[in-house]
This record gives structure tokens, sequence and C-alpha cells, in this order.
């Protein structure tokens, strides 16, 4: 048996530049989406306010969902099978027109700042899940996205039968 790691982003567009979280870990800089961990009896969207107040320092008016990853993965550990189930639940939020860029009251560990990323550069960026980088560069804001490996639900999204 295992559990599900359940998290929540945030997609904040204005003109062409995505609002990212840079971070400083023992692999080196990387970026990504505000967001975190869902915690116990949390709902998503509560995650998602409690998330972008930690790290960004403000409210977020949250629109809707624009994608979800769906993923599993296993690894041999001590001659077990270990194996891992993730969901990703990306939400298309804005910020008020007030807002400067700066880290929140309570941001995680290894982020050294918030910053405005143009998407043209992103080619040259590292920027963390991967398929979220490759949705922004092919410019997939506006059709909602599922990220996972069965083909039945992909042709399901792609017919507007769910979603």
């Amino acid at each position: 048996m295992y559990k599900t790691k359940i998290s929540v982003k945030a997609l904040i567009l204005k003109q062409n530049q995505v609002l990212a979280i840079k971070q400083v870990r023992k692999k080196g800089v990387y970026y990504s989406l505000p967001g975190g961990k869902q915690k116990r009896c949390e709902s998503l969207i509560e995650t998602l306010v409690r998330e972008c107040k930690e790290e960004l320092g403000t409210e977020i008016f949250i629109d809707d969902l624009w994608a979800l990853n769906d993923s599993t993965s296993e690894k041999e550990k001590a001659d077990k099978l270990k194996r891992k189930h993730a969901l990703e639940f990306v939400f298309r939020c804005e910020v008020p027109e007030s807002y400067q860029i700066h880290n929140g009251p309570s941001p995680d560990k290894g982020q050294v700042s918030v910053e405005w990323i143009d998407i043209d550069t992103l080619r040259g960026v590292p920027f963390y899940p991967n398929w979220i980088k490759q949705a922004l560069k092919e410019r997939h804001f506006q059709r909602k996205i599922y990220h996972g490996l069965n083909p039945a639900y992909l042709f399901l999204l792609r017919e507007n039968r769910i979603l």
C-alpha cells in the first residue's frame, strides 16, 4: 500500500511572463510555480491560498483548473518494490495589481526569490517540473491539460467529455 502525494500550484501569468519561485538546492538552481503539498483535511483551494501567502506574501485570485499531472513511479529499495503516486493540480491565478515581487513570510527551504520569467526564454531556464515548462513554451494556456499515462482518459479529455 502507498499514499498519494497531493500538491497544488499557481499558474500566474502577466503579459508574456510567468511568476516563478527561484530555489537553490543540492542539485543546483531551478525555478518552479508557487505552491506545495496539501495538508491533512485541507482543500486544494485552502492549500493554494496558504502556499501562496507563505511563498509570495500575497493573496491570490483563483480562476480555474488548468492542468493535472497524474504520475506513478516504482523503485526497488532493500529488496522491496516501493511505489509512489502523485497528483499535482495547477490552477490559473492572478495576484493583485499592486503586488510587488518578494519572498513571503514563510518561504520554502531553499527559496531565494520570486521572479517574473519571460516565457520566450524558458528554453534555457531550469524549470521544474519539465511538463509545465513544455506546456508554457508551447503556449497551452487556454486548454486544459492532463499529464499522465492513461490513453483512454486523454481521449475523453480531447473530446471534452471530462473536466
